[in-house]
């Protein structure tokens, strides 16, 4: 390069996934050195959460059962990009035999899980605490679209159709479901290729493979 001339234009680098620019601040390095970007890492984060892990010297200084001086660690960290990739083609194979057994949806919401909760008031404040009690949470994934907190909806499972409300939407970014209802912070509920939960207002299970739709 001569003294006035261009500058060369660094290089940028992309994820191996998907193919998209990776960001500083928002890519993934996994255990075999490969990097992820941060909309492929949200699609597997129910299969990763973060975990306490004992430091080397951490002892129970208390005499209590507890190891003291722990540090919280993310097990996608540990995970390779040959097992992301595995994990995300078996959820787009999933997404694509709903799609194939339901119907095509412009917002549609996989179940990979169901559970009811019941929070404690201390936790979660008496409104919400009154508001999700005995009511069933929904894990899986936005294969498409997007759902948000008082969105209107509806459940397909089983040849049936179930109208509801979504009471909040949570996007799993690694802790599990209690400590983000605790928090309290989330807004923007789970967007497109995105991991979470649906708390619907409805009471009983909802079998793996189900949709939720809008």
């Amino acid at each position: 390069m001569g003294l006035f001339g261009k500058k060369k234009e660094k290089e940028k680098k992309v994820c191996p996934i998907c193919g998209g620019e990776l960001k500083f601040f928002s890519s993934r390095v996994l255990a075999d050195g490969e990097t992820i970007c941060e909309s492929c890492e949200n699609k597997v984060r129910n299969n990763y959460g973060l975990y306490y892990k004992q430091r080397f010297f951490a002892v129970d200084r208390d005499g209590d059962g507890v190891i003291d001086n722990d540090k919280l660690d993310d097990a996608i960290r540990h995970a390779t990009l040959a097992e992301v990739k595995e994990i995300i083609a078996m959820n787009e194979a999933a997404d694509q035999a709903a799609t194939e057994e339901y119907g095509d949806f412009a917002n549609m919401f996989t179940v990979e899980d169901s559970f009811t909760i019941a929070p404690k008031a201390t936790e979660v404040g008496l409104k919400r605490a009154k508001l999700f009690k005995n009511k069933t949470v929904v894990q899986g994934r936005a294969a498409k679209g997007g759902f948000n907190t008082d969105d209107a909806v509806r459940l397909l499972s089983g040849g049936s159709e179930t109208p509801t409300q979504v009471l909040h939407a949570y996007k799993n970014t690694g802790q599990d479901l209690d400590l983000e209802m605790r928090a309290n912070l989330q807004k923007k509920g789970v967007q497109n290729g995105e991991a979470g939960w649906l708390i619907l207002d409805i009471e009983g299970g909802v079998a793996p493979g189900s949709i939720v739709v809008k």
